[in-house]
């Protein structure tokens, strides 16, 4: 719900100290754009991790489930774009989506994998 402007205050700030920290260490630079793509990517893979453990805390099967798993993370991507709609100077996009679900499925699958791993060596502790 943040305005264009304090959204990319914010994200100015963490590029600028970003930059500086590659600078001391003798590398590159980056931009804000991807400063802002990673964070978008990254809170949805978090959230694909957390929605993967929901199903396996209350033995939902996820690898059974994984369709309910993945529409978790769209819906959540399709909402959190929508409210852009009523930021200032800010507009969802497609592309946004499409990197949310990229970071949601790429948290998501090392969990499955482990779980199955676990369900499939029949360890006690699994559902």
């Amino acid at each position: 719900m943040e305005s264009a402007e304090v959204s990319s205050g914010r994200s100015g700030r963490i590029t600028e100290a970003v930059n500086e920290f590659l600078a001391q260490s003798g590398n590159g630079t980056v931009t804000e754009h991807f400063i802002r793509k990673l964070a978008h990517f990254s809170e949805y893979g978090a959230e694909g991790v957390l929605t993967v453990l929901l199903f396996v805390v209350y033995c939902l099967k996820p690898a059974k489930s994984w369709r309910i798993i993945i529409l978790t993370g769209m819906l959540t991507a399709v909402v959190d774009e929508s409210i852009q709609f009523f930021s200032a100077g800010r507009s969802p996009g497609i592309g946004d989506i499409c990197i949310d679900m990229a970071g949601f499925i790429c948290g998501m699958l090392p969990v499955l994998a482990v779980w199955y791993l676990c369900t499939a060596s029949h360890m006690k502790d699994c559902c």
